[in-house]
Protein backbone atom coordinates (compact mmCIF):
# COMPACT_ATOMS: atom_id res chain seq x y z
CA UNK A 1 0.00 0.00 0.00
CA UNK A 2 1.63 3.31 -1.09
CA UNK A 3 0.55 6.94 -0.22
CA UNK A 4 -0.84 6.55 3.48
CA UNK A 5 -0.17 9.26 5.60
CA UNK A 6 2.10 9.33 8.62
CA UNK A 7 0.25 11.82 10.64
CA UNK A 8 -3.62 12.39 9.10
CA UNK A 9 -6.53 15.69 9.35
CA UNK A 10 -9.62 14.73 11.21
CA UNK A 11 -12.12 14.37 7.93
CA UNK A 12 -9.35 14.89 4.93
CA UNK A 13 -9.67 12.22 2.14
CA UNK A 14 -6.56 10.54 1.28
CA UNK A 15 -5.78 9.16 -2.13
CA UNK A 16 -3.09 5.37 -2.23
CA UNK A 17 -2.31 2.79 -4.07
CA UNK A 18 -3.08 -0.99 -3.78
CA UNK A 19 -0.35 -3.69 -5.65
CA UNK A 20 0.10 -7.14 -5.23
CA UNK A 21 3.12 -8.30 -6.71
CA UNK A 22 3.58 -12.38 -6.84
CA UNK A 23 6.68 -13.54 -8.98
CA UNK A 24 5.24 -16.98 -8.94
CA UNK A 25 2.05 -16.13 -10.86
CA UNK A 26 3.19 -13.93 -13.65
CA UNK A 27 0.37 -11.77 -15.80
CA UNK A 28 -0.59 -13.45 -18.82
CA UNK A 29 0.18 -10.54 -20.93
CA UNK A 30 -1.10 -12.79 -24.61
CA UNK A 31 -4.84 -12.27 -22.73
CA UNK A 32 -5.94 -8.60 -22.03
CA UNK A 33 -9.41 -10.68 -20.24
CA UNK A 34 -7.09 -12.85 -17.91
CA UNK A 35 -7.01 -11.86 -13.97
CA UNK A 36 -3.84 -10.34 -12.77
CA UNK A 37 -5.26 -10.18 -9.02
CA UNK A 38 -7.60 -9.30 -6.73
CA UNK A 39 -7.98 -7.39 -3.19
CA UNK A 40 -10.50 -6.75 0.08
CA UNK A 41 -9.54 -4.86 2.67
CA UNK A 42 -11.38 -3.28 5.42
CA UNK A 43 -10.46 -0.11 7.79
CA UNK A 44 -10.35 -1.59 11.42
CA UNK A 45 -12.28 -0.59 14.18
CA UNK A 46 -14.25 1.68 11.27
CA UNK A 47 -11.73 4.05 11.76
CA UNK A 48 -12.46 6.28 8.72
CA UNK A 49 -14.11 5.37 5.68
CA UNK A 50 -12.67 3.57 1.87
CA UNK A 51 -14.29 4.40 -0.62
CA UNK A 52 -13.35 3.63 -4.78
CA UNK A 53 -12.23 5.87 -7.06
CA UNK A 54 -12.96 4.44 -10.17
CA UNK A 55 -15.03 1.36 -11.84
CA UNK A 56 -12.15 -1.07 -10.69
CA UNK A 57 -13.30 -1.20 -6.97
CA UNK A 58 -16.19 -1.39 -5.25
CA UNK A 59 -18.04 -0.96 -1.75
CA UNK A 60 -19.22 -4.32 -0.45
CA UNK A 61 -20.49 -4.04 3.06
CA UNK A 62 -17.79 -2.72 5.13
CA UNK A 63 -15.62 -4.06 2.51
CA UNK A 64 -13.51 -2.28 -0.69
CA UNK A 65 -13.16 -4.87 -3.23
CA UNK A 66 -11.96 -5.39 -6.62
CA UNK A 67 -14.50 -5.71 -9.33
CA UNK A 68 -14.78 -7.88 -12.45
CA UNK A 69 -12.92 -5.28 -14.42
CA UNK A 70 -10.55 -4.31 -11.44
CA UNK A 71 -9.78 -7.83 -11.67
CA UNK A 72 -7.97 -7.44 -14.86
CA UNK A 73 -4.96 -5.46 -13.36
CA UNK A 74 -2.59 -5.25 -10.24
CA UNK A 75 -3.07 -1.98 -8.78
CA UNK A 76 -6.05 -0.54 -7.49
CA UNK A 77 -6.44 3.24 -6.63
CA UNK A 78 -8.91 3.58 -3.90
CA UNK A 79 -9.76 6.65 -1.11
CA UNK A 80 -9.52 6.88 2.77
CA UNK A 81 -11.68 9.37 4.63
CA UNK A 82 -9.83 10.09 7.97
CA UNK A 83 -12.25 9.76 10.65
CA UNK A 84 -14.00 13.23 11.91
CA UNK A 85 -12.69 13.17 15.22
CA UNK A 86 -8.59 13.78 15.77
CA UNK A 87 -8.71 11.52 18.90
CA UNK A 88 -9.22 8.45 17.12
CA UNK A 89 -6.07 6.32 16.24
CA UNK A 90 -5.72 5.28 12.76
CA UNK A 91 -2.83 2.87 12.42
CA UNK A 92 -1.55 1.14 9.41
CA UNK A 93 -0.78 -3.03 9.78
CA UNK A 94 1.71 -3.13 6.56
CA UNK A 95 2.89 -0.61 4.33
Amino acid sequence: IDGLPEIYNASEEYIFTITVTNDDVPVNTADADAPHGGFRISVENNVGVLAPVDASALDDGGFLVHTEEGNKQRSWTVKWTAPSGDDEIAECCQR
